[in-house]
């Protein structure tokens, strides 16, 4: 039998559908394709899988004159979701869309949207894992009720043992192999799984529903369980925890930008770059950035560049600088200008004050005029130039390997650090220790917003007694306090958990920075002494530069102690000039 060919679809409302044949065990795949309206399709189901590698062994047979090619994966999930004795109406982009025709898939990628949200159901599919499945799923529910009755605290000997023996188990280890599974990383799930009307997952026999499983990761990231997981994992629940305030967003009709909406789900995968961008148009809302239409005749660079560019030249949207960072000297990176931010790069999972909303107003607002140089390679922006980069502390963030008490004091010792280097800033006043706590959490609250009246005192004297004590292996012990009971240690816990959140927020992915102007802040890790601090007009936040003779490179954005208000624009030294980023 011949390769399958598509039916051309000579209407922009038409999409199709795939009816899946009948059939058990190892009988033959075969379906009937159909050429549907939008706005009056019948009743079906939408896949989300992974293709995997992108290797096609297996065939499904269409409308009875021919076979269209399709990965191992897929074909395990149509032998368990076809019906024994009748048809099953889906929707699976790998088979109802001419993957070959550049044309056709820039037309259907413009209506997935639209497509997964007239679905029945979205069906998510994980692979026939069965055992495994049942045992992760089961007992999640009361893992984490355990934990919030009991309040345990972060980093405490109980969570310490309770995580512990959890991870060694069976069903810990069955946990962390489900959330490794690729699916969790793929970068088109999110519009399926946002816009869905209801979706499931299935693993083999066992099925739970999506949004319950979101729920409960969602609240196992608010609690900080994920950093007792490795690297990988505490990615995957951070995307988890993504997609619930998207799903919830989405059901407010509180749309993000299409940049918020890049910087959310910068970790995801995708076997083609341009996705990163394509992938995440139909749910932005236009107000930032109007989506270009998907195109892939176009190379990568091609298309982040195009969108970098008319954020910053079309749109005066300047804050799309504070999602531009350096490339890593022993990764293959695409030929970019430091001023377009590059997608196909997995980022930290540290926050960004853009995300935020208003929280910083660094250039009060002002917008200037932005020109792309002739070579399209040099963006000329209008600035204030203020210190340079004279220390720099560690980097910040949970190391590798180190669990329970290890991990404490790793972020003890950075602690320290950032005290020593703002003690050598020279900054007097009664306010001193203040604007040092200030600096350590951005100026924000533990749900990322400025806030005026901040117990910053109070909050990291009782994270800072307790960590001191876990570091000594006493917890409950305070130098400076007596003995404390659990019952108070537990009343103080709100607050030590609030300052423990923004800390991680503000800090993590960063490193803690003096200025040669005694200012102190946060800088982007791989910043070097000499880098230079700008207030560019039209940005919420003061970024970061690397001279490059006359012109600048991006290392990325910064928090500045008292420049984040405006402040850059009133001294005496607000000398507005003419910057080359290259």
């Amino acid at each position: 039998m011949p390769p399958y060919e598509y039916a051309p679809i000579n209407s922009d409302d038409k999409f199709r559908l795939l009816e899946l044949g009948p059939g058990n065990g190892d009988d033959i795949l075969s379906g009937t394709l159909r050429i549907v309206s939008l706005f009056d399709a019948p009743e079906y189901q939408a896949l989300s899988y992974t293709w995997g590698e992108l290797v096609f062994p297996a065939l499904i047979e269409c409308s009875g004159n021919g076979y269209i090619a399709i990965t191992s994966n897929l074909a395990a999930a149509l032998r368990r979701l076809r019906y024994p004795n009748r048809k099953r109406t889906m929707w699976i982009d790998a088979i109802c869309v001419d993957q070959r025709n550049t044309i056709e898939r820039n037309h259907q990628v413009r209506h997935m949207r639209k497509i997964y949200e007239q679905a029945k159901e979205v069906l998510i599919w994980l692979g026939e894992n069965t055992d495994n499945a049942r045992l992760a799923l089961g007992g999640l529910d009361e893992l984490l009720e355990a934990v919030i009755n009991a309040h345990l605290i972060l980093f405490s000997p109980s969570l310490d043992s309770l995580l512990t023996t959890y991870h060694t188990s069976d069903q810990g280890v069955a946990f962390a192999n489900l959330l490794k599974h690729s699916w969790f990383r793929r970068i088109w799930v999110i519009q399926g799984v946002t816009c869905a009307r209801g979706a499931t997952m299935l693993c083999g026999e066992v099925s739970m529903d999506w949004f319950r499983f979101l729920r409960i990761a969602d609240r196992m990231h608010d609690e900080k369980l994920d950093l007792y997981f490795d690297a990988r994992m505490k990615e995957t629940f951070y995307h988890l925890s993504a997609l619930h305030r998207q799903r919830d967003c989405w059901a407010s009709n509180n749309t993000q930008s299409l940049p918020e909406l890049l910087f959310h789900y910068r970790h995801c995968d995708s076997s083609d770059s341009r996705d990163k961008i394509f992938a995440l148009a139909g749910l932005a809302n236009g107000k930032v950035i109007p989506a270009d239409a998907p195109d892939y005749s176009k190379h990568v660079t091609d298309v982040f560049q195009a969108l970098a560019s008319n954020a910053l030249t079309d749109y005066a949207y300047l804050d799309i600088l504070t999602c531009c960072s350096l490339p890593d000297a022993d990764r293959e990176h695409l030929p970019l200008p430091s001023w377009v931010p590059d997608w196909s790069r997995p980022l930290h999972m540290n926050s960004s004050p853009i995300l935020a909303p208003n929280a910083y107003n660094a250039s009060k607002g002002i917008r200037c005029r932005v020109a792309l140089g002739q070579d399209k390679r040099k963006m000329i922006v209008r600035g204030i130039l203020l210190g340079k980069v004279q220390s720099v502390c560690q980097p910040w963030s949970y190391a590798t390997g180190l669990e329970g008490i290890s991990q404490v004091k790793k972020i003890m010792e950075l602690l320290e650090e950032c005290r020593i280097l703002f003690k050598g800033s020279k900054i007097c006043g009664a306010q001193n220790r203040l604007r040092f706590l200030r600096t350590l959490v951005a100026d924000l609250d533990n749900a990322g917003y400025r806030t005026k009246n901040r117990d910053f005192t109070t909050q990291y004297d009782t994270y800072h007694e307790y960590m001191e004590g876990r570091c000594s292996e006493q917890p409950l012990s305070f130098n400076s306090v007596g003995q404390r009971t659990t019952a108070k240690l537990i009343t103080s816990y709100p607050k030590m958990r609030k300052f423990e959140t923004a800390l991680h927020y503000a800090a993590y992915g960063r490193a803690y920075c003096r200025f040669d102007d005694s200012r102190v802040g946060w800088v982007p890790e791989k910043a070097e002494v000499g880098d230079q601090v700008v207030v560019i007009l039209g940005a919420q936040v003061p970024i970061l530069l690397r001279p490059r003779g006359s012109s600048y490179i991006v290392v990325g954005e910064t928090y500045v102690d008292r420049m984040m208000d405006g402040e850059a624009l009133e001294g005496p030294n607000s000398h507005i000039q003419d910057i080359k980023l290259v």
